[in-house]
């Protein structure tokens, strides 16, 4: 039976500030480009100032005002401008040559002043057959005067044939795992290129074991929960029809039920940022276990300690699925003097396994494992608080007594010799 989608509790933005920890940035890397510019600057008008776009690897495009009054910048910039003051000046959005620019949707990003140049950096990578443009106001930048003089660039990535670039794949769904909890809280969805943003939940289907679509499983977001590269999809499960004691959950019940099979599925026909449609199709079916509503407690964490001289690997086991995100991020290694060591991670035994390999062999001494607070396993336990808390006041589940010593993470030792 459908139901109506659920209003948002006031648990719902702890909910999603968690969810949004999975999805921080990546660094950022140095421009390196200049974007080709498809239309010049207004014909005839001599002036040092300049509009143009340049493109760092990470495939965020930025805009950048040069020839700009130095002591007038550098004044603005003095006088903690906030974003709405930046745009007035520098306004970036889509939309065709000539539409009033306040009537148009500003995109978003982040404005900075180094060296006597204004930039705008966009916040996700650019569509292909998107028309992008920079306008800069004068007048709004110098405070004052006739506003319809403006200097322009746009810029259009054009689509590409399907000979010039490779089709995107869904390279990567977590969890994996043969078998979720009935209260599993997210899927990551990760893909080998950019994704086009706004048509996800269109293109998701969670299928019961007789193949028929299961109603509203997941919190279908305005804004989608992508990575800054758009290569990375958080899909939530409604958290409503998790948490016992809320509507969602008593007028419909849980969107999985234990012992039952169901088959995660994502249509073909879902376009890249390109507009070209995925590689192929996904399916993954998974059986239904019983609820998880015990917190991660990592005093029963099996560590397997390298040996020194050596780039052996560190393992350690978790006994249980942990969210891949947060795992990925979340757990590092720190030497005797509280350093930490650099070395690369990755996941395995469908994420109840990590390892970590140094980027240089080990050293005899004692190291410290750290995890951080907001590491959750795949019911959104977290060590200091569980996700589905009693209403009636009754436990509903029990947290490790490790994390109630350290609510800001944990530590494990560990000695290479």
């Amino acid at each position: 039976m459908l139901f109506p989608r659920p209003t948002f509790p006031r648990w719902i933005p702890a909910v999603l500030a968690g969810i949004l920890a999975a999805c921080s940035a990546l660094p950022t890397a140095a421009e390196d480009s200049v974007y080709p510019v498809t239309s010049p600057a207004e014909p005839g008008r001599t002036n040092t100032i300049s509009v143009r776009w340049k493109k760092p690897r990470d495939g965020r495009p930025v805009a950048e005002v040069t020839g700009l009054d130095p002591v007038r910048l550098a004044t603005l910039a003095a006088q903690s401008q906030q974003p709405t003051d930046w745009r007035r000046i520098l306004a970036v959005h889509t939309g065709p040559r000539g539409a009033v620019r306040r009537d148009l949707p500003q995109l978003a990003g982040d404005y900075s002043v180094t060296n006597g140049v204004l930039r705008f950096r966009m916040a996700f990578p650019v569509n292909h057959g998107v028309e992008y443009r920079a306008e800069f106001h004068p007048a709004e930048f110098h405070g004052g005067g006739d506003d319809t003089v403006a200097y322009d660039r746009l810029y259009l990535l054009p689509l590409a044939s399907d000979r010039d670039r490779p089709q995107t794949a869904l390279a990567e769904v977590h969890p994996s795992a043969a078998e979720l909890p009935e209260n599993l809280l997210k899927f990551y969805l990760r893909f080998s290129g950019p994704m086009g943003r706004g048509d996800a939940y269109r293109h998701i289907r969670l299928l019961d074991e007789s193949g028929a679509p299961v109603d509203l499983p997941f919190l279908e977001l305005d804004e989608e929960l992508w990575d800054t590269e758009q290569t990375r999809l958080t899909l939530l499960l409604d958290p409503g029809r998790i948490k016992r004691g809320v509507l969602p959950n008593e007028q419909s019940g849980s969107a999985l039920v234990v012992g039952r099979h169901y088959t995660l599925v994502v249509d073909a026909a879902w376009t890249d940022a390109s507009g070209r449609p995925l590689k192929s199709g996904f399916r993954r079916r998974f059986r239904v276990g019983p609820a998880d509503r015990q917190s991660p407690d990592p005093e029963q964490w099996v560590l397997r300690p390298p040996v020194g001289g050596a780039r052996t690997p560190f393992e350690v086991s978790f006994g249980e699925p942990l969210d891949h995100a947060l795992a990925e991020r979340l757990l590092a290694v720190h030497d005797v003097a509280d350093r930490p060591v650099d070395g690369s991670v990755s996941l395995s035994d469908s994420d109840r396994k990590w390892t970590f390999v140094p980027t240089t062999p080990w050293k005899s001494g004692v190291y410290r494992l750290k995890v951080g607070a907001a590491l959750e396993d795949l019911a959104g336990n977290r060590m200091d608080r569980l996700f589905d808390v009693d209403l009636a006041g009754s436990a509903a589940g029990s947290t490790s007594g490790s994390a109630k010593a350290a609510p800001g993470g944990a530590v494990r030792t560990f000695e290479v010799r």
